[in-house]
């Protein structure tokens, strides 16, 4: 019997049926239909009436999908996905589309603070949906200002200079002042709720409640929007790691990579689940990336201090000085950059050959995959091929190492 025979009314089995038939609008329309009169919570019901809306739009009924979409935002006035349908439905009235565009900004920013950055990222796609590149670069800019290193909004922001290079700053009625919304019910986030209610019995010690409410947390991340998706589960992450329940934290892990196993983040709290593995995945991947990405931006000082940032955190990383020594060469400072090849030299002598298994990194962490008690057999069995290659990467590095410093000490000698 299927879910919809047991329980014929229930909201969110008929959200997933219309999402599994998106592309056969006329079989999914009377699910849909069904979805925005079921019982649920508003935002919930926002959900389904956007979904209808996208449908109706397929089946050629604009002036009913508008009409969908205006009792979306009349439930939740601040939910960006049906912000964005509402510009897509609207690109052909520019006013129209650039005023809901603006109303998506400064939703954004009422968004909560752990998933503001995303919330950013995601509303400069609605304003390049309408080729507003100033709107754009202005919510990035916000995105940035939340975290430097954000990959992601430096990709996009770079895409815009790209194509207007010359843009000026905050040129279009989309970078000026954003007005409150004039209709709508502004919809407290559901997960924002269970997160303030775990910290409130972590910190009056009531550990049980607090763990009920990470397990609350953790299945509702699943049906967050796409675009909060990925950071819901990072806090789901941090949530077990504070309760100190390594196994749900590495279960909360596994989705998280399964969202975007190379982001920053997922580094970063690999190494706080995984304390004992090899060294794995080092900062100096993801900084030479931005300090690239900053150097194309022509912000020279945002890539200076993304590397002091890394170094801050990880002072004897290798990747980070070798990226922090050709910085300074490439600005001509040698004095500078040879402070930074000694410190690289020194992490090299003193580093052994555990420090150095980047074969393990690669083949499992790199490439997404999941280790099997079979493959972990295999790599103890070729041990000894693994740390000879390390030992081998090693003497290469402080070979490298030393012939920099020497360059820099001839050069400044002359």
């Amino acid at each position: 019997m299927s879910a919809l025979e047991l329980r014929p009314d229930d909201g969110e089995t008929l959200i997933a049926l219309v999402q599994v038939l998106r592309n056969r609008p006329d079989e999914a329309l009377p699910f849909a239909r069904r979805a925005v009169a079921a019982p649920a919570s508003p935002r919930r019901r926002a959900v389904a009436h956007r979904l209808l809306a996208e449908l109706q739009d397929d089946l050629g009924d604009t002036e009913q999908a508008e009409a969908s979409l205006a009792r979306a935002l009349t439930l939740a006035g601040n939910d960006l996905d049906s912000l964005r349908a509402v510009v897509r439905l609207k690109r052909g009235r520019s006013d129209a589309a650039r005023a809901h565009a603006r109303r998506a900004l400064q939703a954004a920013g009422d968004a909560p603070v752990w998933c503001r950055g995303a919330a950013y990222r995601f509303v400069a796609l609605i304003f390049l949906d309408i080729d507003d590149r100033a709107g754009a670069r202005k919510s990035l800019s916000r995105a940035l200002e939340l975290d430097p290193d954000d990959i992601k909004a430096l990709e996009t922001m770079l895409q815009i200079h790209k194509r207007a290079p010359d843009l000026p700053p905050e040129d279009s009625d989309s970078a000026r002042g954003e007005s409150r919304a004039s209709s709508g019910t502004i919809i407290p986030d559901e997960l924002e709720a269970l997160r303030a209610g775990f910290e409130r019995s972590l910190a009056a010690q009531r550990r049980a409640e607090a763990a009920d409410f990470a397990e609350r947390f953790s299945a509702s991340a699943a049906k967050a929007p796409t675009w909060q998706r990925f950071d819901a589960y990072r806090l789901s992450v941090e949530m077990w790691l504070e309760l100190g329940d390594d196994a749900k934290a590495r279960v909360a892990l596994d989705r998280l990579e399964d969202r975007d196993h190379q982001a920053l983040a997922a580094l970063r709290l690999w190494h706080r689940v995984y304390p004992e593995s090899p060294r794995g995945p080092g900062e100096g991947v993801w900084v030479d990336t931005i300090v690239q990405l900053r150097h194309q931006l022509s912000d020279d000082t945002g890539a200076e201090a993304a590397l002091e940032r890394a170094l801050a955190r990880f002072p004897d990383d290798r990747g980070v000085l070798q990226v922090m020594t050709d910085f300074k060469l490439s600005q001509r400072k040698p004095e500078e950059a040879l402070v930074y090849g000694k410190r690289l030299l020194a992490a090299y002598e003193k580093a052994s050959p555990s420090d150095m298994l980047t074969i393990f990194r690669d083949h499992t962490y790199f490439a997404g995959m999941k280790i099997s008690e079979k493959e972990k057999l295999q790599y103890a069995l070729q041990n000894a091929e693994i740390v000879a290659q390390a030992r081998r990467e090693r003497e290469e590095g402080l070979r490298a190492a030393r012939e920099t410093v020497a360059k820099i000490e001839a050069a400044l000698k002359r």
